[in-house]
């Protein structure tokens, strides 16, 4: 990921977080499913993943100046 842009690391970066509930519940069905107690097994992950989106939410407002900046910075030196 580190030879990508600016740009494609923070759009990266907020698409790998977003995947955990995507793949998590079907793998915690997997190896879970039949436990009677399997709504506790699954909880941290339904908690972790609005977690998740709340703080990218927060983040997207820096990671855009980042990019915008970083671009001010490249056609300037080019």
């Amino acid at each position: 990921m580190m030879r990508h842009g600016l740009t494609e690391r923070s759009a990266g970066s907020c698409r790998t977080r977003l995947s955990g509930l995507t793949l998590g519940i079907p793998m915690v069905d997997v190896l879970f499913g039949d436990r009677p107690d399997f709504a506790v097994v699954v909880l941290p992950l339904l908690m972790y993943h609005p977690t998740q989106i709340l703080l990218d939410s927060m983040l997207t407002g820096a990671l855009r100046a980042w990019v915008l900046a970083d671009r001010r910075s490249s056609t300037k030196t080019k």
